[in-house]
Parts: C-alpha cells; sequence; structure tokens
C-alpha cells in the first residue's frame, strides 16, 4: 500500500508538470483532483493499519492458562510495550532509521526520503530497496548488536574489504579453469579432426597431393579417382582352411555436411564463456509487437547484452495508457525511465516464448526516439543494421546501460 501511495504521488506531479503547459485542460484538472482524493484516502487507510497494530500489541490472558502461563504473557506485553516506548529524537531527510514493515509488523534498517509536516515519514528499506510510508513516532534509531561469540555466517566479516578481494579472485580463478577447460576440449577436438595423433612409423599423405600417373586426378571422391586404388592387404595363412569364412572388407565411405550458424562479426562471447548470435536475437525479437527496429550489442568484459529499441509508435501508445502514461509525447515515453521497463518486461515475456536462453535476452534496454532510414547513415538501403555507425552514435546510452 505504501509503494502505492508513491506511484500516485508520482503520477500527481506527472499531471501538474502537464498542467503547467496546458492549465486549462478539463481532463488533466480532473484527473488531479481524482489523484488528490485517493492519497488522501490512501493516508487514512495506513493511518487505520496502524492504529489496528498498534492495538493488536495488547496480550489478552488465556482463561483456561495457568498462573505461570499468564505471568509469562504479562511479561512478553510489557517487553513488546517497552520496546515501543522510544525517546523523542528529530528527524531529518537522509537519516538512517530503523522502520516498521506493515506486512508482518516487524522493523528493518531504513532511510529517510521526507518528512511531511503532519509527521509522516517516506523511507526506503536498505535490504530490498521497497518504499513505505510510516509516522514520526514508529521510528526507532539504529542499533548496532554487540555479540559475545560473532557469528561465523558470510554476511558478517570484520575485514569486508578483504572478504569481497578473495572472493573476486575466487571467482576469477573459476572463470580461468572454466577457460581452461574449454580449451582443452577444444584442442582434442583439433587433434581429432587435423589426425595430428598417430601411430609412429606412420606416413600420411594428402588426397589433394600430385597424382603418380598422368591420368591420376586430384580430389575428393572414391577410391582409385586420385591415381590410387585400395591398400591391398594379406590373409593370414590359418584363416585360409575350409572353416574360416573370409569376406572381403567393405570400403567405407564419410560424409560430412556444415550448416552455418552466423556471421563471425555477429557472435559475441560474453565474460562467462557463452556465445550470443547477435542477428538471431534480433531477428526473434522484432516478431514482438513493441519493436519496430533493434539492434542487439554485447560488450565481451560484461555478463549480459544490451539493446536499442526503436518502438512501434501504436504498441508503445497502448503500453503507455496501461501505466497510466496517457497524452504524453512519443519523445516523452521514450525519455520515460517507466516506459523503459514495462517495455523491457514485454521483450522478456516474448524472449520466453521464442524460447531464447537467459544468456540472450537483453539485460537492459534504451528506446530510440529516431526512426533508423538509410539517409542517417545507420542502416544499409536493404535495412541491414551498420553496427559499427549505431554503436558510435549511442556509445553514451551503453555506457549508461552497462553502468545500471
Amino acid at each position: 500500500m505504501s509503494e502505492d501511495l508513491q506511484n500516485y504521488k508520482l503520477q500527481l506531479q506527472q499531471v501538474e508538470a502537464g498542467l503547467q503547459t496546458d492549465p486549462d485542460n478539463a481532463e488533466l484538472l480532473k484527473l488531479k483532483e481524482d489523484l488528490v482524493e485517493v492519497i488522501e484516502l490512501t493516508k487514512d487507510l495506513i493511518r487505520t493499519q496502524l492504529e489496528e497494530q498498534k492495538k493488536s500489541a495488547y496480550i489478552e490472558p488465556s482463561t483456561g492458562a495457568s498462573i505461570s502461563e499468564y505471568y509469562d504473557e504479562v511479561e512478553a506485553a510489557l517487553l513488546e510495550a517497552e520496546k515501543l516506548v522510544t525517546t523523542t529524537q528529530k528527524w531529518k531527510v537522509g537519516d538512517k532509521c530503523q522502520a516498521k514493515w506493515l506486512e508482518d509488523g516487524k522493523y528493518y534498517d531504513a532511510t529517510i526520503e521526507g518528512i511531511g509536516a503532519d509527521g509522516e515519514v517516506n523511507v526506503v528499506f536498505d535490504t530490498y530497496q521497497n518504499r513505505a510510508t510510516t509516522t514520526v513516532t514508529e521510528l526507532r534509531a539504529c542499533t548496532t548488536r554487540n555479540e559475545v561469540f560473532p557469528s561465523t555466517s558470510k554476511r558478517h566479516h570484520p575485514n569486508q574489504k578483504e572478504y569481497l578481494k578473495k572472493r573476486k579472485q575466487k571467482k576469477l580463478q573459476r572463470v580461468k579453469e572454466l577457460e581452461e577447460e574449454r580449451e582443452h576440449d577444444k584442442k582434442k577436438w583439433l587433434n581429432f579432426t587435423s589426425k595430428n595423433i598417430k601411430k609412429p612409423g606412420m606416413k600420411v599423405k594428402s588426397i589433394f597431393s600430385t597424382p603418380d600417373t598422368v591420368s591420376g586426378r586430384v580430389g575428393i571422391g572414391t577410391c582409385g579417382v586420385s591415381g590410387k586404388g585400395m591398400t591391398e592387404f594379406t590373409v593370414g595363412e590359418k584363416y585360409r582352411s575350409a572353416r574360416y569364412k573370409y569376406e572381403p572388407k567393405k570400403k567405407l565411405e564419410l560424409h560430412f555436411s556444415y550448416s552455418p550458424i552466423d556471421r563471425k562479426k555477429d557472435l559475441v562471447k560474453l565474460q562467462a564463456g557463452e556465445y550470443v548470435s547477435l542477428g538471431k536475437v534480433e531477428s526473434e525479437l522484432k516478431t514482438c509487437p513493441i519493436v519496430e527496429n533493434i539492434c542487439i550489442y554485447g560488450d565481451p568484459s560484461k555478463q549480459f547484452t544490451v539493446a536499442l529499441v526503436v518502438p512501434n509508435h501504436k504498441h508503445l501508445e497502448e503500453l503507455a495508457e496501461r501505466n497510466g502514461l496517457k497524452g504524453h509525447s512519443f519523445e516523452d515515453l521514450c525519455a520515460s525511465p517507466v516506459m523503459e521497463k514495462a517495455v523491457i518486461k514485454e521483450i522478456a515475456d516474448h524472449s520466453r516464448k521464442c524460447k531464447l536462453q537467459k544468456h540472450e535476452v537483453p539485460g537492459a534496454i534504451t528506446l530510440c526516439k529516431e526512426v533508423w532510414s538509410p539517409d542517417m547513415g545507420l542502416v544499409t538501403a536493404a535495412f541491414k543494421l551498420k553496427r559499427k555507425e549505431i554503436q558510435d552514435k549511442y556509445q553514451h546510452d551503453i555506457s549508461r546501460m552497462y553502468a545500471s
């Protein structure tokens, strides 16, 4: 409910910004009145929940319980009341505190985002970055626990910097071992295909070597085409008797075929060793209704790819209406962080339908306002992507996506 209140306030700010440009817009004025009313109702509901939680802190002793159990319950109630009594403290924006999470009624570390005149406080919880609304009287000061026997959990380390350094070294060592294992498998396959492992004294002659006779031909074919017939062999004497039935060895013909996966320049190897075919991912994501055009970029030093998306006007406006941003221009929608999150959710759902791997799904996107055309120099006359030119033009957005 606190997150809904934050969303309502954000929508109210957007409506007020729209009224500055068009103050006589009847729809925006009506929407503003409705949002103010919804915000007030939500605040009243939050206050009601807080009062009910305070009332529920009292523990009524059971009638059938013994005297010892009754005193235990009274003592627990006194301890709970003692926790609620806090010394008056002047709070300001940015202070660290402990705030109550309404769903379970427990206190967690948080940071104050804003303080209202009526004692209403907006906080952000440090662990999961959830937002909530509470009152000044519900805040507690952050307390550090002094343990006689410190916990051995990985969450508490006296030297956090040294621990993170060792953890990073261990991760790099694991990546190096995986890389060496892949290289070892690659060498084994290369040795097999190139026939580097041969028996001692064995002489290998290529089928493309110069033939011994004038009529011999060079090339791949059946035995006898390149100038020599099948290898001659003799049968042992013991196999010449009647009890052994000899059958000539049949000729073994091997047929190899290959199918191209993608062009070499469209393959990117990520930090963890996965290969991503940029053209394949782009062709799958272009079937998404929200995508008009898309360019996937992968940095070999990162663990995920990013995408530059030219959205479809009609579907982007429909998606904006579902997210409460109706009436905004196309440029404003492309620059909105709310729309970026909504579009990346649509792309992730479509990727699951296309059965793309997890490392092939873009981790961040940027909505481009311009439609890519040959006149801009970002695509060819056949509307194929010019990756180098697109990267140079949107390098700032690519760095921002990887930094986030």
